[in-house]
């Protein structure tokens, strides 16, 4: 019965979708064409999908916010001018170890053009819109990676309050609102 009720792609009202694993992986797949772009595009992707920052947070990333002995991120200004940290999955540290091998690690922005400027959060989004194409992934925004990571640790039963921490809200409703697990879902939860 639950499989034949109509599941809801995305919450009635609610802009922006959810990536599913396979595109994520389909991303960081189309990544590995030439070495300096490629690198830096997997690390961009995997620090976006598993911390959920807006694209203005990584593209005001430098190489000294990145602490990944301990897997931190540290977010010098959010969009309300605070402050925050947080944390990289296990998955994308190597990620990111092998960006800076070739970005190298002087202090600087973390995302940088082969002239060493800080890329901006349009090119950042174009470099996603040429990696969605080149992988065959419907198009994606930066925040959908948001979404997405947010919508992940919803679903695996992180705490609202803490998911709210992670990725920088100050109030859960806000958080909430990402959310994009289907009607499917909520059916099976109750």
């Amino acid at each position: 019965v639950l499989e034949s009720l109509p599941v809801r792609a995305v919450p009635p009202g609610r802009k922006g979708r959810e990536l599913s694993d396979d595109e994520v992986a389909r991303l960081l797949a189309a990544c590995d064409d030439k070495v300096f772009i490629g690198e830096r595009d997997a690390a961009m992707v995997a620090i976006a999908i598993s911390t959920g920052l807006r694209g203005c947070e990584l593209v005001d990333l430098d190489v000294g916010d990145v602490d990944l002995v301990r897997g931190r991120v540290y977010v010098r200004r959010l969009k309300g001018g605070r402050s925050h940290q947080t944390w990289l999955h296990e998955t994308v540290i190597p990620l990111v170890e092998a960006w800076l091998n070739v970005r190298g690690r002087g202090a600087g922005p973390l995302f940088s053009s082969r002239a060493g400027t800080r890329l901006t959060t349009q090119s950042l989004q174009h470099r996603l819109s040429v990696l969605c194409s080149r992988s065959g992934v419907e198009r994606a925004t930066l925040h959908d990676l948001r979404r997405s990571c947010i919508t992940k640790l919803l679903r695996s039963g992180v705490d609202p309050f803490v998911v709210a921490r992670l990725v920088g809200h100050q109030k859960v409703t806000t958080t909430l609102r990402y959310d994009r697990r289907t009607e499917l879902e909520d059916r099976a939860a109750m």
